[in-house]
């Protein structure tokens, strides 16, 4: 028997409605009310997704930085997260909202922004390193972030269903 979560998300005409479900007063099922709306698909699903307290393994991206989504594996530069990047979890791949895959984390490697050098930065994003660090600041320019002392994860991801064949970004 399927459990329903606590909080859930569906269209409601233009708009993404949050539902938080209560069992019903009689007894027999539940009954949804609406908590709040959005705009946006993605922040009625990350809204339930907080409410409910579920982990989001969904790794997005806005750009296929040097072609990078298109091979077998590919590697990622993110702020630390413990609790989001584990070794062996796997994660929906999202790329301007389309899902292109399922991937694994196969290799994590702590780093600071002045470690990233010519390797990391030409196999993650295909620029210098110099522009590379510059690129990172300021996909992060909205956050209060001390660069010297900020930890960023290196991550290695391998797909396990490609669904790269779909799209030719």
């Amino acid at each position: 028997m399927k459990i329903q979560p606590e909080y859930s998300f569906e269209k409601d005409s233009t708009v993404w409605a949050v539902i938080r479900w209560k069992n019903a007063e009689n007894g027999n099922g539940l009954v949804g009310e609406k908590i709040k709306t959005f705009i946006l698909k993605d922040d009625a699903r990350k809204e339930v997704y907080r409410l409910n307290g579920w982990q989001d393994f969904r790794l997005d991206f806005s750009h296929n930085w040097n072609g990078k989504l298109h091979g077998k594996a590919f590697t990622s530069i993110r702020l630390w997260n413990e609790r989001k990047y584990q070794i062996d979890k796997e994660y929906d791949i999202y790329l301007n909202g389309f899902r292109r895959g399922r991937a694994k984390l196969v290799s994590l490697k702590r780093i600071k922004i002045h470690q990233i050098n010519e390797h990391i930065a030409r196999l993650d994003t295909g620029y210098s390193a110099v522009e590379c660090r510059e690129l990172i600041r300021k996909m992060y320019k909205n956050k209060s972030i001390d660069w010297e002392r900020q930890e960023l994860a290196y991550c290695l991801f391998v797909f396990m269903d490609e669904k790269t064949e779909l799209f030719d970004y």
